[in-house]
């Protein structure tokens, strides 16, 4: 092979190493690098300049990036990892959740109260129009108790289209469920809801909330069933589980305040909507 051949054939290697390493370098909007530069630790500063040349990050690096940080850079962070271009997940981001994605154990450990909070605000913050229409059909079903049947599920089954499945929706649906007598007209309207929040591929979710609502089950049995099904899992953290967690579906006390609204954080905004309400309230 001559001089020439050899050269144009590492030529040709060099190239093709090179555009794969291009490909697969991670590309970031402009807005992340100026949160990160909003970050006042300088380590974790530098970590996150390093985890951005990554195409992903794993849990664990997320896990890291949550950690030892003051409240205002928690508040940086939660929008880091959780907003519109954010670090975490990016595909699931794009599209609506169903029963099965949130059907799931919390992947993290609470942080200290003040921390989660920042870190929930800054998610919320950095999402704010889809925050501000949650929130909006949120106040419409604030007193569902007083609404016409037909009403309050077109409410809900716009609530699925648009956002998918939560626990919130889950709840509401379940009390109209089991709290009155819905015509036959009706249960077209909540298989309708069912099917946009896939509740039969996992039923789990919207029978946990018709299992705490119902006068017709017996609580205590379920909760029996519940704890000893999830119990080696938790690892003491009833909030990783969203059926144990909504057994308890206010904060126990100051420091639960963390593990409450991860398990909102961890799942979708509907959820966190409705956290923070109960919180207030």
């Amino acid at each position: 092979m001559s001089q020439k051949s050899i050269f144009a054939t590492e030529l040709s290697g060099t190239l093709i190493v090179k555009n794969n390493f291009q490909s697969q370098k991670a590309w970031h909007p402009k807005e992340i690098y100026k949160l990160i530069t909003g970050i006042s630790n300088i380590k974790k500063r530098n970590l996150l300049r390093g985890y951005v040349t990554k195409s992903h990050i794993t849990h664990h690096e997320a896990e890291i990036i949550r950690r030892a940080n003051s409240p205002h850079d928690s508040m940086i962070v939660g929008a880091l990892l959780k907003g519109p271009h954010g670090l975490m997940d990016e595909p699931a981001k794009k599209k609506k959740k169903t029963s099965s994605d949130l059907l799931i154990m919390n992947s993290f450990p609470p942080l200290d109260w003040k921390n989660e909070v920042c870190y929930t605000a800054g998610y919320i913050n950095s999402v704010s129009k889809a925050a501000t229409e949650i929130l909006s059909a949120i106040k419409n079903l604030a007193r569902l108790e007083t609404l016409d049947s037909d009403y309050a599920l077109g409410l809900l089954l716009g609530l699925g289209e648009k956002y998918g499945a939560s626990n919130y929706l889950s709840y509401k649906l379940a009390y109209l469920r089991s709290a009155r007598s819905l015509p036959d007209t009706l249960w077209t309207i909540v298989s309708k809801i069912e099917n946009e929040i896939g509740h039969r591929n996992s039923p789990g979710m919207h029978f946990s909330a018709l299992e705490n609502l119902s006068s017709k089950i017996s609580l205590f049995a379920i909760a029996q069933s519940r704890i000893s099904r999830y119990v080696a899992v938790v690892n003491g953290d009833f909030r990783k589980a969203l059926p144990l967690s909504n057994f308890i579906p206010t904060p126990l006390d100051e420091e639960d305040v963390a593990g409450f609204l991860l398990r909102a954080t961890e799942s979708c905004l509907q959820n966190q909507w409705g956290q923070i309400k109960l919180i207030f309230d």
